[in-house]
């Protein structure tokens, strides 16, 4: 009846880049983004929706000069 749980193993990555609060820090935030998450080998569809993600999040205005842009995969 005491079963020990199962252990679940999972690999964090993290990857932090701080980037202009602008079009081209937006653009590259997408970049960056997609290229890490596929040098994780991540699937493809995890790595598209992160991009509509970061977009998003890129394009909303910040009141600092640069946004800080984390990948976790």
């Amino acid at each position: 009846m005491n079963q020990p749980a199962p252990q679940l193993t999972a690999s964090l990555h993290t990857f932090t880049q701080l980037l202009p609060s602008s079009r081209r820090g937006a653009r590259l935030a997408r970049l960056l983004t997609v290229s890490q998450l596929q040098s994780w080998d991540a699937p493809q569809n995890l790595t598209e929706r992160a991009e509509i993600v970061i977009a998003e999040l890129a394009r909303t205005p910040y009141s600092t000069d640069a946004c800080p842009v984390t990948a976790c995969g």
